[in-house]
């Protein structure tokens, strides 16, 4: 391929020849359902949160558009590395508001991914890494909750 093929570095469907990068544009839609578990918790931070009752509970939506850009390069023709980065932004459905929120607000996420793999003939390597990237604030309540995900690949393509 002479395109950009996001395959070729996640998929191993397909193989890229040429150093290549394309937009992306794509929706995401997120539920979110936070509960935190006091008895976790350092004793000296349960002076704050003394009760599970009391422990706040964040309860959201997102609904957002995905707008990036991923690139492949092709180093002499047996490596391939991508490198995606797509912001999403868009709105937030907050299900519990507390008093004085609103129900709905702006939502600012990130997700990046990263690939390498070894071809050679039918056979593959691939290393992925993957993160998604969402924060919440709400008045008192701070989130940020992030999801890093590493993957080591080998096969056969047939």
């Amino acid at each position: 391929n002479r395109r950009y093929a996001q395959a070729a570095a996640y998929c191993f469907s397909k193989y890229q020849r040429r150093s290549a990068g394309s937009w992306l544009a794509g929706v995401s839609l997120h539920h979110f359902d936070v509960k935190f578990d006091v008895d976790l918790l350092p004793e000296d931070e349960r002076v704050y949160i003394p009760s599970q009752d009391k422990a706040p509970r964040i309860l959201y939506n997102d609904y957002c558009l995905l707008l990036g850009y991923g690139h492949n390069w092709v180093l002499g023709r047996k490596w391939l590395l991508n490198l995606t980065l797509t912001p999403y932004f868009g709105y937030r459905y907050n299900l519990l508001p507390g008093p004085g929120q609103k129900h709905s607000d702006f939502s600012l996420n990130m997700r990046g991914r990263i690939g390498a793999v070894y071809s050679h003939k039918k056979f593959f390597v691939g290393l992925l890494g993957c993160a998604d990237h969402h924060r919440y604030s709400k008045g008192i309540n701070h989130l940020v909750n992030s999801m890093i995900e590493f993957t080591a690949l080998a096969g056969i393509r047939f």
